[in-house]
């Protein structure tokens, strides 16, 4: 007769043995231990920034086979710990799931590697590996490290504290996704991103070394940044793609193509592209400034501001960009991509916010997404804060922008916010329309600005159809 699946104490005293039924037979666990708060593996966790007492309290369940079982991941698994004590990530489904596998005594690499969609092999790879090397950015993006080092191939694995270092810059350069607590929450239910896997790829191929950081140093002119900026540049070539693609009657069935597009490319000739894509996005939206005037009736000629007002504060202002002429206007004066934005602003995906000085001169611009709290109100999401040509914005803008946040989050807010989604909802589908018929027309100026940017551009559009054919046939 099966048992129920539950564990039952005879004592829970650390000292002495106890009766249990496991899925099976009722049977004798030895004693385990307590794990005491000054122990050498829980101060590990102290000094790396952790909170020592809620792991501790992880580890040490009353139970003394949950117990035992734990004790023995923070010997073999030390890296995965923290996150069963977080009290944002501990209830995740997918951290559930590694929970009980742990407390049931199931092989732990075939589960983690079956939860979070990796090799076994790339598991393996994190077992026993320190906590002080690895470090705490990666350890509380537990997910992010498992896809990482799934994506890498063994030669490209970090060996050493400052490695891992270096690796997770190279994430970050690369605009992973899921290093959030809030991103982590939905686990493996997160999207890979083929072109910006191939990005942190390469790097890492590239090694840790002086040299290597030499090289990269030469490839990017002393700005690493432009590898991170390149990611409106490979979001630009997706779009350009699958439109193409459509526009030459294949089926929009492919999301991989546009990746695989891009990933015919070295490193450094993506960002030599990027760079010229910045440049062509300015200088085409600098000539459509004065161009023709847009239909006041149209609703793609304008949407509601974030900001009904201008927020002014210590010699700044902030104000809303509402057409499309402002985006451009905008993208001009700093020289980044802005200007593409009005499809976004027009759907209400994405809300635009300039900071200026007094003169009214542009300083930096940010891109806010708004987001249903747990407490069912509206909240500001920054998406991205730029300076001029990309660069990281001052101080006193990035501040400027926290009390933009802050005025956004405000009770005072929440009727002009709820206002807003309504309007967005109630013209959505003539906008769908809009924008489809609006798209035939912008792709000719996608066209001209990748004819400019691609070294090959008749065989790269001669790729394009032919591995739409291939793959539509499959």
């Amino acid at each position: 007769m099966a048992h129920e699946c539950m564990i039952t104490n005879r004592d829970s005293a650390a000292n002495d043995d106890c009766m249990v039924a496991v899925f099976g037979p009722l049977r004798v666990v030895k004693a385990t231990r307590f794990i005491t708060k000054g122990d050498d593996r829980i101060e590990t966790y102290r000094m790396l920034g952790f909170d020592p007492h809620a792991i501790w309290v992880w580890v040490n369940h009353s139970d003394p086979v949950f117990r035992r079982n734990r004790g023995q991941l923070l010997d073999s698994f030390p890296i995965l710990v923290p996150i069963f004590s977080h009290h944002l990530l501990k209830e995740a489904l997918w951290v559930r799931d590694i929970e009980i596998s742990i407390d049931r005594g199931n092989p732990l690499i075939e589960t983690v590697a079956r939860v979070a969609h990796v090799r076994p092999a790339s598991v393996k790879f994190l077992a026993h590996q320190h906590p002080s090397d690895v470090g705490f950015e990666w350890m509380t993006s537990a997910m992010a490290v498992l896809r990482a080092v799934n994506i890498l191939p063994e030669c490209a694995r970090p060996k050493s504290a400052n490695e891992w270092t270096q690796m997770r810059a190279f994430w970050d350069l690369a605009d992973q996704d899921g290093t959030t607590y809030g991103d982590l929450y939905l686990g493996p239910r997160m999207m890979p991103v083929f072109i910006r896997d191939y990005v942190f790829s390469q790097l890492c191929r590239n090694g840790y070394s002086k040299r290597a950081a030499a090289r990269l140093n030469e490839m990017t002119g002393g700005n690493k940044n432009v590898i991170f900026n390149a990611r409106d540049y490979f979001d630009f070539v997706s779009g350009w793609a699958n439109c193409f693609s459509m526009r030459e009657k294949y089926s929009f069935t492919v999301p991989k193509l546009s990746p695989a597009f891009l990933m015919r490319y070295s490193l450094s000739e993506l960002i030599r592209q990027s760079e010229k894509w910045h440049v062509e996005i300015v200088k085409h939206g600098s000539e459509n400034v004065e161009k023709d005037e847009p239909n006041e009736k149209s609703p793609l000629s304008s949407w509601p501001p974030l900001l009904q007002d201008s927020l002014e504060a210590n010699g700044l202002r902030a104000i809303s960009l509402v057409c499309a002429n402002d985006l451009i206007v905008e993208g001009a004066r700093l020289s980044h991509c802005v200007g593409m934005y009005a499809n976004s602003c027009v759907a209400g995906t994405s809300h635009i916010i300039s900071i200026r000085d007094e003169a009214g001169i542009s300083l930096s611009t940010a891109e806010i997404v708004l987001e249903m709290s747990e407490q069912r109100y509206w909240q500001a999401k920054v998406i991205q804060h730029r300076g001029m040509m990309d660069e990281v914005p001052s101080p006193a803008c990035t501040a400027m922008l926290e009390q933009v946040v802050a005025k956004i989050d405000s009770p005072a807010m929440q009727a002009w916010l709820i206002d807003i989604q309504a309007t967005h909802t109630q013209r959505s589908a003539e906008i769908s329309k809009l924008l489809a018929a609006a798209e035939d027309e912008s792709m000719v100026i996608k066209d001209i600005i990748m004819q400019a940017v691609l070294p090959d551009y008749d065989e790269a559009i001669e790729w394009l159809c032919r591995e739409r054919k291939a793959r539509d046939l499959e």
